[in-house]
């Protein structure tokens, strides 16, 4: 009897077991099939270094937002552990998420070193979320990276913004660069950032160097389109940078270093395109800011610079309806601004309380406006549609004594002598010894 028992019951499970089988019939296979496909396929195909989606659960409809973000840090994470330096995915849109969050930001795809990752012409969205800080992709203490061909989009339009307005939810960023070195950022469109299109700072004292900037077209980001906030050397080129607005300052691109222990250093920012800007400013340079080179930018906004601690030359730049403005707001001295061979429409030159500027050799439809020390005007030739209007004028605003060089400036094709000057301790000249004498204090002859 209870043989026949043991033998009902096997009977039993045996039945359940077909049951469970045949009503899961395509899901076993499945895995079946996954399991044989992982053990005769490569992860990452040799020879075109296209990424197998298949063997890491990525998908490449816009769909499966965990199950995509969990792969793709899986291949980079492969990738890093079996020394392949290039990967590139398969041609498609990819939904991100906050998958990887740290205590502060919510961070989707995370870099590792030594790798380049070809975005191959696709699309990665960024899920709408609720996040004050999140980054579509993450650089942080690594070294030799590139990212190149494709597209980031932000979830600005969808965002949850707090309604108590607790968080400004500025610091959504399209990709962050943290105390990293060696970074190659190249042809790619980031837009609809809740904050930047690029972020770029330290990392726990560790500033980020040698970062390039090219080709990309970044866009309709809510803060801006690039931020700097420590770094020495970064290179920004043949971007086009526009459409910035929803939260202050809404500019191009802002090198400002966020306290006196960091500094933005030798940046150079050329042949780029500004415009549309609610900040209305392209570019703004301040506080712990030395040796920037803005030249052969297109620009349809204006340049502002205020408490810089060292160099900025602006040259060989198309300034259209925007000025170039500097200012001290504080006690730190400008050692030396360049405004020199702009061609400025529409534009003016604006300096107040700011030491050592040369302007020269520049075209200007506008006006030069001087409340400063130690200026050399020369050699610029300015069109002046509104004969009411100054100019050249210099202002002395203290009881400092003010030094102006100006020699041989133009004003409507008519060389002058002199310029507009306003009130006392004004001291100026206007020879060629006295001008040479001036620039090679701060030009190499």
């Amino acid at each position: 009897m209870k043989r026949k028992i043991n033998i009902s019951i096997f009977l039993l499970i045996i039945f359940v077991i077909f049951i469970i089988i045949i009503s899961n019939y395509d899901r076993i296979q499945h895995l079946i099939e996954e399991v044989i496909y992982k053990s005769y396929e490569e992860p990452i195909n040799k020879n075109t270094l296209i990424i197998n989606n298949s063997y890491f659960g990525i998908n490449s409809n816009g769909e499966n937002e965990k199950e995509t973000t969990e792969g793709i840090n899986n291949v980079i994470e492969y990738a890093s552990k079996n020394n392949i330096k290039e990967i590139k995915l398969q041609k498609g849109t990819y939904l991100v998420g906050n998958i990887k969050t740290d205590m502060i930001a919510a961070r989707a795809i995370i870099l590792e070193s030594n790798i380049s990752i070809d975005l191959n012409g696709s699309t990665i969205i960024f899920v709408a979320n609720d996040r004050p800080v999140y980054a579509v992709l993450s650089i942080i203490q690594k070294e030799n990276v590139s990212i190149k061909n494709g597209v980031l989009i932000g979830d600005k339009d969808k965002h949850i913004y707090d309604e108590d307005l607790s968080s400004t939810h500025e610091y959504g960023n399209g990709i962050d660069v943290r105390g990293s070195k060696n970074i190659h950022i190249e042809n790619l469109e980031i837009k609809n950032m809740t904050g930047d299109g690029i972020f770029i700072c330290d990392y726990h004292g560790d500033d980020s160097e040698m970062v390039m900037i090219n080709n990309c077209n970044i866009l309709k980001n809510r803060r801006q389109g690039i931020s700097i906030t420590s770094c020495d050397g970064v290179d920004i080129y043949d971007n086009e940078i526009h459409e910035v607005g929803g939260t202050w300052p809404q500019s191009g691109i802002d090198l400002e270093a966020d306290n006196i222990n960091h500094m933005v250093e030798n940046v150079k920012i050329y042949n780029n395109k500004f415009y549309n800007f609610e900040g209305r400013y392209a570019i703004i340079c301040s506080k712990m800011v030395n040796n920037v080179e803005i030249l052969k930018n297109e620009i349809n906004s204006k340049i502002y610079i205020a408490d810089i601690k060292g160099k900025c030359k602006i040259y060989k730049n198309v300034i259209k309806n925007g000025d170039i403005i500097a200012e001290k707001n504080d006690d730190k001295d400008i050692n030396l601004i360049i405004i020199s061979e702009n061609d400025m429409k529409n534009s003016n030159i604006n300096l107040k309380d700011v030491n050592n500027v040369l302007i020269g050799k520049n075209k200007i439809n506008g006006n030069i406006l001087i409340e400063s020390a130690n200026v050399a005007i020369y050699e610029n030739e300015l069109i002046n549609e509104n004969q009411t209007e100054y100019g050249i004028k210099v202002v002395s605003n203290n009881d400092d004594m003010y030094f102006v060089y100006c020699y041989q400036n133009k004003i409507n094709e008519n060389y002058i002598d002199k310029i507009i000057i306003q009130q006392n301790n004004i001291q100026y000249y206007n020879t060629k010894e006295e001008l040479d004498k001036y620039l090679k204090k701060f030009i190499k002859e």
